[in-house]
This record gives structure tokens, C-alpha cells and sequence, in this order.
């Protein structure tokens, strides 16, 4: 379960840097799906896929808005050295 939130959280991170909301909108549903298949297939109940479903939405979501503040500095700092 480590190695799965040290990839959630680098896969969030290089969205965010890269790319923008909409590539976020497709991982955000292709995880939701992918963790209650996970959990349903692991025989958790309800309130464990509810806990599951929301650590790795938090995981991906808060990666994400770093990698939107990283790849706001990072451009903002190639602009100042430009000018």
C-alpha cells in the first residue's frame, strides 16, 4: 500500500506540472473506479472502501495541487529571468 501512495502521489504531481484539469478529471474517475474494484476484490466492507476511496482521492488530489503550485513558480521564475 506504500508503493500505491508513492505512485498516486508522483502520478498527481507530474499532472499537475504537466498537464491541467482535464487529464485530473480522467485519472480522478479512472481511480475512483479502480480503488472500489480494489477494495470489493480484497472483501472490505463499506466503511473500509469509503476510507480506501478517500485516502487515495486525498493522495491524488493534494499531489496534484503542489504540482500546480511547483509548475506555477517554476514558470514564473523562467519569465523573471527572460525579462
Amino acid at each position: 500500500m506504500g508503493f500505491a501512495a508513492i505512485g498516486l502521489s508522483m502520478l498527481g504531481f507530474a499532472i499537475g506540472v504537466l498537464f491541467r484539469l482535464r487529464l485530473m478529471l480522467l485519472a480522478v474517475a479512472l481511480l475512483l473506479l479502480t480503488s472500489i474494484v480494489f477494495s470489493v476484490s480484497r472483501g472490505f466492507n463499506f466503511l473500509d472502501t469509503a476510507v480506501m476511496v478517500m485516502a487515495a482521492q486525498t493522495i491524488l488530489q493534494g499531489s496534484y495541487f503542489l504540482g500546480l503550485v511547483a509548475g506555477t513558480m517554476f514558470s514564473a521564475h523562467r519569465v523573471r529571468h527572460i525579462l
